[in-house]
């Protein structure tokens, strides 16, 4: 029981840093067309999140959660984007990918 835990606080812990690295990068937006570069960072943060759960040597059933999370924050940043292409407010779009980063965050905790 204590490793399920361990493992959920270090999920949690591994997440965060994601959430927090990609909310850093997107505030230091600069480009031209930031509508490009959110859009690599949302990429950036998504690998960098499987890379981490997949590198965690995670149980099987903790890994087909850690997973189901990283599939469910792409879905959510579809929407994002699919909201961003319809009413073109970057910094709408900004704070939907941080939602769900959060989001992505917090998932393993409940």
């Amino acid at each position: 029981m204590y490793k399920m835990k361990f493992v959920f606080v270090v999920l949690a812990f591994v997440l965060s840093i994601v959430a927090v690295k990609t909310q850093s990068e997107t505030d230091s937006l600069t480009s031209s067309n930031p509508e490009d570069e959110v859009i690599k960072i949302q990429e950036k943060g998504l690998a960098i999140l499987e890379i981490r759960i997949l590198a965690a040597n995670l149980p099987q059933d903790l890994l087909a959660r850690g997973l189901d999370i990283v599939l469910n924050a792409r879905i959510q940043f579809d929407s994002c984007k699919a909201a961003l292409e319809v009413n073109h407010i970057i910094w709408q779009y900004k704070l939907c990918i941080i939602t769900q980063l959060k989001v992505a965050n917090i998932a393993p905790k409940h």
